[in-house]
């Protein structure tokens, strides 16, 4: 799995969002996502916007207002919506003579991910894929029911952005295939708010959902507090790109083994950690507060603000 296709150089321009800039060979102008989107669209002439109706649905009254025959549309019916069929994640079929909705709804995601305020992401993807819409409902609503060693079946959330954008760092090849059958590429917007898309041309439909180790579960795991910390350092100010990720990571597993147990704790070190660098990791108190809040039931925030005197 190639983690973009064409692979694209973010440039940001302004705070006015992110442009993407080919750099197979010589680097070439910058693109804007909506142009490398439609690129991949013009390819295949469709592509299925897939919605998290529980986190909301953008643009509702203008696909329903689109017959069935122009963009289809099929819920991925898992049992977990039983009771809320209207929750489930929604596959739109959208064929580019619609593409003045679809750069809508691509600028909406990019004005979701670039906003710290948002906590929802109910755009998760534009999935290009061969397969009958049916077939495609049916592969990816199976991909939800995921095996975890020791755990049993677990619902797994693949389709959030903010859960997709892991999984080629957690996952194996083959895993991957099995949780993206037929799909060719899955296109979403990442938490530094670029346009990624994920190239799964090898990956056949028909295979197992695959099983996941308890070490791979603890890495999904750690992806809640990995968002926390994305939204606390959004929220003070600080751009992110794939080295800031990496620092998250590292600050994660480093809370963690400092003994901070909740994803609102970790992400707080983590916030701290990378904001601050060495002037906070090597605070002489910095053990100490993080007991204070271990031993005490505090949230570490709190601590950190009253000993430091000032928030992140």
């Amino acid at each position: 799995m190639r983690a973009e296709t064409g692979r694209c150089h973010p440039v940001r321009r302004g705070g006015s969002g992110t442009l993407m800039a080919p750099v197979t060979g010589a680097m070439r102008e910058p693109c804007s996502p909506h142009e490398l989107l439609y690129r991949t669209l013009r390819d295949q002439q469709y592509c299925d916007v897939l919605v998290d109706r529980m986190a909301g649905f953008p643009f509702r009254d203008e696909i329903v207002a689109l017959a069935d025959s122009v963009a289809p549309r099929r819920a991925l019916a898992d049992p977990i919506f039983e009771e809320s069929p209207d929750q489930a994640p929604l596959l739109v079929r959208l064929p580019v003579g619609e593409i003045a909705l679809i750069e809508q709804i691509l600028a909406q995601a990019l004005a979701d991910a670039d906003s710290p305020a948002v906590q929802t992401r109910p755009i998760c993807a534009f999935v290009f894929s061969q397969l009958g819409l049916d077939r495609l409902a049916a592969h990816l609503t199976r991909s939800m029911n995921l095996r975890v060693e020791g755990q049993g079946n677990i619902y797994f959330r693949f389709f959030d952005p903010r859960v997709a954008h892991h999984l080629a760092r957690i996952l194996t090849p083959e895993q991957l295939a099995g949780i993206f059958p037929g799909v060719r590429h899955w296109a979403y917007v990442d938490p530094a708010g670029r346009l990624r898309i994920a190239d799964h041309a090898a990956a056949p439909p028909g295979l197992f959902a695959p099983t996941l180790t308890a070490a791979q579960w603890q890495e999904l795991a750690r992806i809640e507090a990995f968002n926390l910390a994305v939204r606390l350092l959004r929220q003070a100010g600080h751009l992110l790109d794939d080295g800031t990720e990496q620092d998250i990571h590292h600050a994660l597993r480093a809370a963690q083994a400092a003994g901070l147990a909740s994803s609102a704790d970790q992400a707080t070190y983590a916030a701290w950690s990378v904001a601050h660098g060495d002037a906070f990791r090597s605070r002489p108190d910095l053990a100490a507060s993080i007991g204070t809040a271990v031993d005490n039931g505090i949230p570490l925030a709190d601590v950190l603000e009253q000993h430091i005197g000032r928030s992140l």
